[in-house]
């Protein structure tokens, strides 16, 4: 519980988005990001904050296409000193009619770093890797401002060590 609360307290950081998603509309914004790890990943890393870029373009009334990538970092936790993502994702944003209200999913490569370093690894080992991910999305529009709730997979072949639920808050800085 003390780690949800704690999660609430450094998510409250901020997603983007322009949820009408008219024909044409084309979006651009930027948002803050915080993740809890869950699962097996909760073991071996600490919560993780960073930022997304996000560009959407209207396809279908309420329908838009999406392209989100950035960069998080998460806290230490025993001996993984560092772990840092790039996710580079692709999807779709679905708008509910008449509300702020919208569901998303994405998939795309996650870039990941993870530092060891601890007095029984010398000399500290780097991994470096690249995945497939993916994310499912519940989200809220309210003219600019763009608040989601989001369950991360960062490697679809080994769901259960790599699992986040996250909250982003978000402004839309840019739209035709």
């Amino acid at each position: 519980m003390k780690k949800l609360v704690a999660f609430g307290v450094f998510a409250l950081v901020l997603s983007l988005g322009t949820a009408s998603a008219q024909i044409g509309q084309v979006g651009v914004g930027i948002a803050g990001v915080g993740e809890l790890p869950i699962g097996n990943f909760a073991d071996n890393v600490g919560i993780g904050l960073g930022g997304l870029g996000d560009i959407e373009a209207g396809m279908y009334p309420g329908l838009a296409v999406t392209a989100r990538s950035g960069y998080l970092y998460h806290f230490q936790k025993h001996d993984l000193s560092y772990y840092h993502q790039i996710p580079i994702m692709g999807g779709l944003k679905y708008s509910v009619p008449t509300t702020p209200i919208y569901v998303a999913g994405e998939m795309g490569a996650v870039l990941v770093r993870r530092d060891f370093t601890s007095t029984t690894l010398t000399p500290a080992h780097v991994d470096n890797s690249t995945t497939f991910g993916w994310d499912a999305g519940l989200g809220s529009d309210v003219g600019p401002v763009d608040l989601r709730l989001t369950f991360n997979v960062l490697n679809a072949s080994d769901m259960t060590n790599s699992m986040t639920v996250g909250l982003s808050i978000g402004f839309n800085i840019w739209s035709t």
